[in-house]
Formats: C-alpha cells, sequence, structure tokens
C-alpha cells in the first residue's frame, strides 16, 4: 500500500500502489467538497462525459443558488400533483392524516378505530339490543351445522401425529381439574406425576397422569358435558375407546369425573388404583 495526502482535507490515506497516479482525494466526501463553486468539463472518454454525451459542461450549484432559474417554483406557482394527497381529521382524537393509498378513512390507526367502536359501551349496548331476543331458524343451525361435516371439514380424514399432538400439548396449561387433581397428589404425596403435556404416550392417547412405583395406571380427569359436546358417541364412548387402548398394552385407566372432584374422591379412587 502507498500513503497519500488527500488534497482537500490534509489527511493521509492509504492506496493500492496501481492508483498512485489517478488518486487525490481520500473519499467521494472531499471529492465533491473540493467542486462546489467550480466549473468542470468532462474529457472526451470521461465516465461522466460518455454518460452525458462528452465535452459537456457540468456546474456544482453553490449554496442558496439554483441550478435554473426557470423550474423554481415561484410564489404563487400551483403544483401539478396538487389535490393528489386528501387529507383527513381522524374522529376520535382529531389528527390531521393522510392514508398512503389515499383510500378514504375515519380513523387515524387501529387503536383509534378499536377505543371509538369495538370498546365503546354505546356502541356494544346498540350492536346487543339489535341482535338482543333474536334466533336461528333450524333450517339456519342445519345449514351452518352441514358445512363443517364430512368431506366439507378440512380436517376429514385426517389425524394428528403423535408429534404433532406432543407440540399441541406442550403449550397448553394445566387445567382446573388437573390443578385439583395435582394439589391432593401432592398434599397426601401419592405416587402419581403429570404427564398431560405431551411427556407419555399409548398409542395416540396422552393421560392426564400415570403411576410412578411401577405399576402401569393412568388417570383421566374429564367433563362430561365436555365430551357429550365434542367427542363421538359422547362420553360412553371415549371412555370405552380409551379403556380399550390402554387394555390393549396392559394398562389400567382411572377415571376422574368433574362432578365428583371433591378430595375424599380424588383420594379414594387414587389409592385405589395405587
Amino acid at each position: 500500500m502507498i500513503y497519500k495526502t488527500c488534497l482537500y482535507c490534509k489527511n493521509i490515506y492509504s492506496v493500492s500502489p496501481y492508483r498512485k497516479d489517478k488518486t487525490k482525494y481520500c473519499s467521494m466526501n472531499c471529492f465533491h467538497k473540493s467542486r462546489i463553486g467550480k466549473e468542470t468539463i468532462f474529457k472526451k472518454g470521461h465516465p461522466f462525459g460518455l454518460r452525458f454525451g462528452g465535452g459537456q459542461k457540468s456546474y456544482q450549484v453553490k449554496k442558496g443558488e439554483h441550478m435554473n432559474p426557470n423550474t423554481e417554483f415561484k410564489k404563487g406557482h400551483i403544483p401539478v400533483n396538487k389535490g393528489i394527497h386528501q387529507w383527513f381529521i381522524c374522529k376520535r382524537c382529531h389528527t390531521k392524516f393522510y392514508p398512503k393509498d389515499q383510500v378514504k378513512r375515519t380513523y387515524c390507526s387501529n387503536n383509534c378505530y378499536l377505543t371509538s367502536v369495538l370498546k365503546n359501551p354505546e356502541v356494544i349496548e346498540k350492536r346487543a339490543k339489535k341482535l338482543r331476543g333474536q334466533t336461528r331458524t333450524g333450517e339456519c343451525k342445519k345449514r351452518l351445522s352441514e358445512q363443517k361435516m364430512g368431506i366439507k371439514n378440512p380436517m376429514f380424514g385426517k389425524k394428528m401425529t403423535r408429534e404433532q399432538i406432543r407440540k399441541f400439548l406442550r403449550r397448553r396449561p394445566m387445567s382446573y381439574l388437573e390443578v385439583k387433581t395435582q394439589n391432593v397428589i401432592d398434599k397426601y404425596k401419592l405416587p402419581y406425576k403429570f404427564v398431560g403435556n405431551g411427556k407419555f404416550f399409548i398409542e395416540r392417547k396422552n393421560p392426564d397422569f400415570i403411576n410412578i412405583n411401577g405399576k402401569k395406571t393412568a388417570v383421566e380427569v374429564y367433563s362430561k358435558k365436555q365430551k357429550d359436546r365434542f367427542k363421538i358417541g359422547g362420553t360412553d364412548g371415549w371412555r370405552k375407546e380409551r379403556t380399550d387402548i390402554f387394555n390393549k398394552y396392559g394398562w389400567k385407566i382411572l377415571f376422574l369425573e368433574q362432578k365428583d372432584m371433591s378430595e375424599f374422591y380424588i383420594l379414594n379412587t387414587l389409592k385405589g388404583g395405587d
């Protein structure tokens, strides 16, 4: 590397040997500052000269001057794009704004919209009053139900893999019934642990608790109302399917129903399955 002195800032800078005769400034910033107020004539064959036709003059505009007085804006001049940007006033915060897509809007932001419309008690009451007392007809309910039945259901014929179920359950916190059962287990130091977050599977079934004393005993905590609503065959079909799968591998399964979730019932059931 060869060291040279910048003609403008007088700083020492390094340059490759093949450029020792071509460079005079340490940076383009120094080059442009040195050309302020000077007339530049591009030589024939110069990159800028080729770009502008070769041999043309280029003038550096001084501070406070204009390149061409004929093209500058004068007092009273009406710009070509006047009226394209239409300004609006937000209905909530009264801020003046104009959207980029130039679509008429009432609110300047999503926050103003949510605060004024969706979270406004008057608007909520007005909508509730309009819908209050209205019920869906039997035909409407049937049509809505058929839209998600059979092959129309996006999950028809598909089953989640064990890994997909594990990832789904890993993010699920313990339910109220599971927490209540866990409190009884901790209080009486029963040999059970919680595995309802996808830590243990039998085929594609994940029990809530399992025995840790070497006995093949699993515990399921459930709500009868929920199983009757969402499971094919209701609670009885769900319990039978689960029992058959667990018994197939030599496991015994205990069920704790929501309506009998007293401390005595939980303790008596778990000790009987111990």
